[in-house]
């Protein structure tokens, strides 16, 4: 979890820097390296960069069926130490990334159509198959977000400078619903089993309390509704139709 001072100390090192390297949806951002995507890796337990492929596979193929293939152009691994920002036009908001030895660690998110990972500080993350497929699924949700005008790097930044959390807890609890929703469509699609599924639910109902997450419990839910009420109720969850 990042807490308030770090983050802060995050956007003045890249806005800093900002002269010597500006991150780009054209390019991979400086100090990070592009992941390619490989559905091979969804066929078997193998380490952490053959999920995280397999993660970038499936999440491509579902921004696909679902029209939405333009809010993710890259994945992209961050190097240590690396740090960079961008503005972006679509919604009008900054975009910061960082890895600065064990000081700051920004970890998975995603912002102006990139998706940001670091295998070591998102180790439990992308240690499995399902847990890699779960919460890439729910990275590119923001891009959706972006897509309508919905600022999450902004709403972070507010709740943890100001403590002000019920705007991007609501769009992280909405992501997570749209993680569960494409679920139900890997499974259909053969792509994953049941098996996975339940260790994804498993998986979200774990994850730790946070203010601007939401609770173990509030998540695991929000992602079972995704599975069993499709995209609508992520719509219902976020407050407006981005989703469809």
């Amino acid at each position: 979890m990042i807490t308030r001072m770090r983050l802060i100390s995050v956007v003045l090192v890249a806005i800093g820097i900002v002269c010597v390297a500006v991150s780009s949806a054209d390019a991979a951002p400086w100090g990070t390296v592009p992941v390619q995507s490989d559905v091979a890796g969804c066929r078997g337990e193998y380490g952490a960069l053959e999920n995280v492929s397999c993660a970038v596979a499936l999440t491509q193929r579902w921004l696909s069926h679902t029209g939405r293939s333009s809010v993710v152009q890259e994945t992209v691994r961050v190097t240590n130490p690396a740090a960079g920002v961008s503005w972006s036009p679509e919604n009008r908001d900054v975009c910061v990334y960082a890895e600065l030895g064990a000081v700051i660690a920004l970890g998975l998110h995603h912002c102006n159509k990139v998706t940001f990972y670091n295998p070591t500080s998102d180790a439990e993350l992308i240690r499995t198959r399902s847990r890699a497929v779960t919460t890439l699924v729910h990275e590119s949700s923001h891009g959706v977000q972006e897509s309508v005008g919905l600022r999450p790097v902004s709403a972070t930044i507010t709740a943890l400078a100001f403590g002000r959390t019920a705007e991007i807890r609501t769009m992280e609890l909405a992501s997570d619903c749209w993680s569960g929703a494409a679920w139900t469509w890997f499974i259909g699609q053969g792509h994953l089993s049941v098996a996975d599924r339940s260790e994804a639910i498993t998986f979200m109902y774990s994850l730790p309390d946070r203010p601007t997450h939401g609770t173990g419990q509030e998540r695991g839910r929000a992602f079972e509704r995704g599975i069993v009420e499709g995209v609508a109720a992520c719509n219902q969850i976020l407050g407006r139709p981005a989703y469809t």
